[in-house]
């Protein structure tokens, strides 16, 4: 992945992370297969889709990135929440490719 190739984050963060995110979105799919009521055939492509439109917009964040040297006031938002925004970005991209996969095979 280019986030730890580029610095912003370490190897062992970014597995974690993948953990995590993906041990959550397990976790909603347990809950929602305990509770039918919470369930619907769309349900978890509706979360996906939210989150992958969140995920675009950190996706615009990065790709300005190459535009940060030459202005100060962008150099100064990427040093100042660059690596958070990696951070939040790799959570979302975990959370909704879980999603899908449970969309894929009926858990939710």
């Amino acid at each position: 992945m280019a986030a730890d190739g580029l610095g912003l984050l370490r190897v062992k963060e970014r597995y974690f992370s993948a953990a995590i995110g993906t041990a959550l979105s397990l976790a909603y799919g347990g809950l929602a297969w305990g509770f039918p009521g919470i369930r619907s055939p769309y349900s978890s492509l509706y979360r996906a889709l939210a989150i992958f439109c969140v995920n675009g917009a950190g996706f615009a964040a990065a790709a300005l990135t190459p535009l940060s040297p030459r202005y100060d006031r962008i150099k100064c938002f990427y040093e100042k929440y660059g690596r958070r925004l990696v951070i939040a970005d790799m959570q979302l991209t975990m959370v909704s490719l879980a999603f899908l996969w449970l969309a894929v095979v009926g858990g939710i």
